[in-house]
């Protein structure tokens, strides 16, 4: 099945920062204290010197020694103690400590760059990004903190500023510039963070039509520097067979990869894909470990796999029990889980009333759960399991897709524009609307069984004026 955008936005791919917080130093060096030595000016090289213990301790975790170490220099106007001790007083990861200082510690870092120190704009960016005890997030300011540090030649900044360009966060949209400073970036920093942007700037149309092949390639050398989420997303292009074919035994290494580099949501594709080829066991290993990870996605990967019996016959007893037992533990998943049994007759007769009274369940326990406002919205749109209620089905279609659903539109324009679903309740405007999202989604009306959904699109897109469109484009 084809990706949309909405699966990478929803994960905050392009706008992932590469900095760290400092409670991660121990796996590896935080960018922010870590400074790129190479691309600072020769002029801060003894403020550097004086510091030098104190950047070891604050490196080892010593965050408060640290600070006290630093506090002479700074107070001295050493650039490079001010940016540091900065650094230390704005880590959200020491708030509630005496350490955390935000006000004190923004005044640092912008005496550190008024002194030109490059990291200290590098730093604002971040900080600015970031909400902090008695600010906001400005976007804006962050921005113009990493347009002034890649100016300085301050090589870290060049992907956070690359980032934002690429989806005009702070900024305008500039594709070609992103593509240029994540190109920059990629050649020597070594996270494999860039590869990700550059893969997914390739992966969806910009200022360029799209070219999976060239996203791939990306990934994958994301991938090859231990990125875990550069082998999730190559893993996902040889799933899906977006470059002509689907190739399992690719995706599963990348999964693996990617699980090992602490993609958790690797770990429900390895589970359909060990089932695609031939290997239960080890689907239900996965599974196993899903549940005593607390793994919601990994045992509705897994409960796929019983109920629809992918790679071995069915277990629906199996499957009823896993559902049953995220529902007890309160999960909106059991709830639905156990609603799509009843809808579709897993191991029981269909039975529509019971599985319209497990998605209300889901839906109040997961107000937000995508899934089961759509199965709400569809069935009531048809009277399935009660009395067709048209202005109901409309507020969960909507609801679903405000969730993400990719589904939910189609039925949207069918209930407002089509006249098997007339009524009061139809409102043209949001038929036209529907018809204006698939046609920029790229939806492929032609298909088989998409023949109302045709029809009503074509009359509505055929009809409305530019106000009639430009109306609808409006609606929330």
């Amino acid at each position: 099945m084809p990706r949309s955008l909405s699966r990478f936005l929803s994960t905050g791919l392009l706008l992932a920062s590469i900095s760290l917080p400092l409670s991660a130093l121990a796996q590896a060096s935080d960018p922010m204290i870590a400074l790129d030595q190479s691309s600072l000016p020769d002029r801060f090289s003894e403020d550097l010197a004086e510091i030098a213990s104190a950047r070891r301790m604050a490196l080892a975790g010593e965050l408060s020694a640290a600070a006290r170490a630093l506090g002479p220099s700074a107070r001295a106007g050493n650039a490079a103690a001010l940016n540091l001790l900065g650094v230390l007083q704005t880590d959200l990861s020491a708030q509630g400590g005496g350490l955390y200082d935000p006000v004190a510690g923004v005044a640092a870092l912008k005496e550190a760059a008024d002194a030109g120190f490059p990291p200290a704009f590098h730093n604002l960016g971040l900080f600015y990004s970031e909400t902090h005890a008695q600010s906001a997030p400005d976007l804006a300011a962050a921005a113009r903190a990493f347009e002034a540090a890649v100016a300085m030649g301050y090589r870290p900044a060049r992907l956070e500023l690359a980032q934002r360009l690429a989806n005009g966060t702070g900024t305008a949209i500039d594709f070609a510039r992103a593509r240029a400073l994540a190109t920059a970036a990629a050649r020597d920093e070594s996270s494999g963070a860039a590869e990700v942007l550059l893969g997914d700037l390739a992966f969806f149309e910009t200022d360029r039509a799209a070219d999976i092949a060239l996203a791939l390639r990306h990934y994958e050398a994301s991938a090859a520097k231990g990125n875990g989420h550069g082998a999730h997303e190559a893993a996902l292009i040889y799933y899906y067979g977006e470059t002509g074919a689907v190739d399992l035994n690719a995706a599963r290494a990348f999964f693996a990869q990617a699980l090992a580099g602490g993609e958790e949501r690797a770990r429900a594709f390895l589970i359909r894909v060990h089932a695609n080829v031939g290997n239960p066991a080890r689907a239900l290993a996965l599974g196993v470990e899903a549940a005593a990870l607390g793994d919601v996605a990994g045992q509705t990967a897994l409960w796929e796999v019983q109920a629809y019996g992918i790679g071995k016959a069915p277990d629906f007893n199996a499957a009823r029990a896993l559902a049953q037992s995220l529902r007890d533990k309160g999960a909106a998943e059991g709830s639905y889980l156990l609603g799509e049994m009843a809808y579709d007759g897993l191991g029981a007769p269909v039975d529509h009333i019971k599985a319209l009274g497990l998605y209300r369940e889901a839906v109040a326990r997961d107000p937000a759960h995508e899934a089961a406002l759509f199965s709400l919205g569809f069935m009531l749109m048809r009277g399935q399991g009660d009395a067709r209620d048209y202005p109901a089905a409309s507020r969960f279609l909507l609801r679903a897709h405000g969730a993400g659903s990719g589904d939910a539109v189609y039925d949207l324009a069918l209930l407002h524009g089509h006249g098997d679903f007339a009524g009061p309740h139809q409102e043209p405007l949001r038929a036209l609307w529907a018809c204006l999202t698939l046609e920029g989604q790229g939806a492929d009306l032609a298909g088989e069984g998409l023949e109302r959904e045709r029809a009503t699109c074509v009359t509505a897109l055929e009809t409305a004026s530019s106000d009639d469109r430009a109306a609808a484009a409006a609606l929330p």
